[in-house]
């Protein structure tokens, strides 16, 4: 199975009235983040429109919920290579330049304000 249609299944129960199917597909998104290239990964499906706007729309939320330990430099962080930070503050801003659902565009914008707080002015 593909590393997108893994994404798929799991981000279905993000949505999924039962608390335990919920808690379980969250548990698995964090295991996600330690798939190669996740980041990359997670911005190609938020930026892929043939994707139900839901699942990307949960897709968003998870990297804008997330994104403070992608890019802080503590023992709290997420093991992110600095490669891949550096493709997914350019496919935050690829995206959000062209997506055309204001939920979406406005998780983007919370991500990049997330990022910035790390990022800048340093880098």
């Amino acid at each position: 199975m593909s590393s997108i249609s893994q994404l798929q299944s799991i981000l279905v129960n993000t949505y999924n009235p039962d608390q335990a199917l919920r808690k379980e597909a969250e548990a698995l998104l964090k295991q996600f983040l330690y798939t190669p290239n996740a980041l990359s990964i997670l911005f190609q499906f938020i930026g892929d429109h043939n994707i139900h706007r839901d699942l990307r729309q949960a897709a968003a939320i998870f990297i804008k919920n997330n994104a403070r330990d992608f890019f802080r430099i503590d023992e709290n962080a997420v093991n992110v290579l600095e490669s891949e930070k550096e493709v997914a503050k350019v496919a935050v801003l690829e995206i959000i330049l062209v997506e055309t659902d204001n939920s979406v565009r406005g998780l983007l914008a919370e991500t990049i304000r997330n990022i910035a707080e790390f990022e800048y002015p340093q880098r």
